[in-house]
């Protein structure tokens, strides 16, 4: 007999461009009864939208709550969500998940009963690294206990009530093969490549701004020929901050013609871009620099389970959205790997495909939160690679070894750390606040918001050769100690940097402070040690393990990978 087994699992995520906005394209469907059209513009992360009714103005009974939409159209930001309620008057549709993506004014509205299974449609299609765990952040609801007066209930609750609904889960221990996983816990990424093709006819620019999570650019120029599938291309210039009013990103074109106008991208853009913002056609290597940001964007996690027989009908599918890693670790320890953790990721809320239960008396029999979603498997892992739309594959670079780090504190590189663990922790709260959802049923979070960041790292040095150190002026630890980053001029604190090499074009720096220069004032301290006792305990060589706190940090990433989610 079938059954469902943990290592058959494929757990993804991909990165969302609002709060609680899963992101899955919709391009192909099963039209059903009902259409209508978008009152108004409407942003990415709505949870209720307003729309008007192509029946003359009549409350259109097909968006009724249950009914599954898709918004925008096939060659725009398509999206499906299923609507969980209606407002008593005029037309406004509350949805079981927010949008995924920006929506004009007239974007078409559409009842649809089923959605085709199409590759290029999937963007959560990413993995952190290789990976055997994962807490998967199903609900865990709040019944709670009443007491009534005077119902001979004997000292026993006399009814239970729902209360909140949370959805906590985690990524523990994956060995990271690139930077897919890093920018998440600290802020944004912004890419440049090594080579950009300057001998094109004519510059290539955005027609119209776009927004972030747009899964299609229009273009002008006059080089259009050039600007084909499959190629690369970079839009923006700011590469410094990702808050500037152009950031920089890498994108993938996966269809559209040669000629000015609308291509597809491969994976949604990741930054608003203004009109007329340049692109230029590049290739590798590749520079991806991430740099901290005051909100964290969100992910979305998808988890697919296919039974031992492997019969598609029996698929058992869950989707998690508006995730945000509130706490993740980066560590290494001699003879092993470079790991990352997402230790906890609070989400807002999900969906599944289990469509029918015996004991439901709700209208259809649906489970609560039941939703249409494609599904995604094994072979839908990884990045777009090519212009065919099943050309991804699980990452197949080497991990970042121990034996390949250097680990420098003070401006010294120490030759024996025996392991190092960095710890971000960024106190990220889920808020439930006072609002109409349309459904009872969804009492998951409102928001997730981040308070202050908080980073630490704990590293085991076996201590340097011996020095005349009482007279001489080396570094050491048991010095700066003692010197509690205090040089003379005021709270400094000091520099550290890690750097993963894998080969030529290939590595990963960590720097703190972010500029690698710490200086005295706000803003500019570096990192301080906080213990480093110097016990006896037999460690010989003699060996100290060490605790610091810093302010801040960059992680600068080269490789061959054009982008990230």
């Amino acid at each position: 007999m079938a059954i469902y087994r943990s290592d058959q699992a494929v757990v993804t995520f991909g990165a969302e461009a609002a709060l609680g906005g899963y992101p899955e394209s919709a391009t192909s469907n099963t039209t059903g009864v009902g259409a209508g059209a978008l009152t108004a513009n409407t942003a990415a992360g709505t949870f209720a939208i307003s729309v008007d009714d192509a029946s003359g103005g009549v409350a259109h009974a097909n968006f009724a709550a249950g009914a599954l939409i898709t918004i925008g159209s096939a060659t725009t930001n398509i999206e499906l969500r299923k609507v969980v309620g209606r407002a008593s008057t005029g037309l406004t549709l509350y949805l079981d998940a927010p949008t995924s993506a920006y929506h004009p004014n007239n974007a078409v509205i559409q009842v649809v009963s089923a959605v085709a299974d199409v590759d290029q449609d999937k963007y959560m299609t990413f993995i952190p690294g290789v990976y055997d765990t994962v807490t998967v952040p199903d609900m865990t609801p709040t019944i709670e206990p009443r007491y009534f007066l005077g119902t001979g209930s004997k000292r026993n609750f006399s009814a239970a009530y729902k209360g909140t609904q949370a959805y906590n889960g985690s990524w523990p221990s994956f060995i990271a093969l690139n930077a897919a996983a890093l920018r998440f816990p600290i802020g944004r990424m912004m890419e440049t490549a090594a080579t950009t093709t300057t001998n094109l006819a004519a510059a290539l620019a955005l027609n119209g701004a776009s927004k972030k999570g747009d899964q299609y650019i229009t273009w002008d120029g006059s080089a259009a020929a050039t600007f084909t599938t499959s190629v690369y291309a970079s839009i923006g210039t700011q590469i410094t901050d990702p808050g500037g009013s152009e950031p920089r990103e890498i994108i993938k074109i996966v269809s559209g013609s040669g000629t000015a106008g609308a291509s597809r991208l491969a994976y949604p853009l990741k930054y608003d871009h203004a009109n007329d913002a340049p692109i230029q056609i590049v290739s590798g290597p590749f520079t991806h620099t991430i740099l901290e940001t005051n909100q964290l964007d969100s992910i979305a996690m998808n988890v697919h389970m296919k039974d031992s027989d492997e019969t598609a009908a029996n698929d058992f599918d869950r989707r998690f959205f508006g995730g945000k890693v509130g706490a993740a670790t980066l560590a290494a320890e001699e003879g092993g790997l470079m790991v990352m953790g997402w230790d906890t990721i609070p989400f807002m809320g999900g969906l599944h495909n289990q469509k029918l239960d015996p004991n439901s008396s709700i209208t259809g029999g649906d489970v609560p939160f039941y939703g249409l979603t494609q599904s995604i498997a094994s072979d839908n892992v990884g990045s777009k690679t090519t212009v065919a739309s099943t050309a991804i594959s699980y990452p197949t670079t080497d991990p970042y070894y121990f034996s390949q780090g250097t680990v420098s504190l003070f401006g010294t590189e120490f030759a024996r750390v025996r392991n190092f663990t960095i710890n971000i922790n960024n106190n990220v709260e889920p808020r439930y606040y006072i609002e109409r959802r349309g459904d009872s049923r969804l009492r998951g979070p409102s928001d997730i918001v981040e308070m202050r960041r908080e980073y630490t790292m704990d590293a085991t040095i076996a201590l340097p050769d011996t020095v005349n150190s009482a007279t001489s002026d080396t570094t050491s630890l048991f010095k700066q100690l003692m010197l509690e980053g205090d040089y003379g001029a005021g709270m400094k604190g000091f520099n550290i940097q890690l750097v993963f090499t894998r080969g030529t074009n290939d590595t990963i720096t960590i720097d703190v402070p972010d500029d690698g220069a710490a200086a005295v004032g706000l803003d500019q301290q570096g990192a301080y040690l906080t213990e480093a006792p110097h016990p006896i305990d037999g460690s010989n060589p003699y060996e100290v393990s060490a605790s610091m706190m810093f302010r801040n940090l960059k992680i600068t990433v080269v490789d061959s990978e054009p982008m990230y989610p």
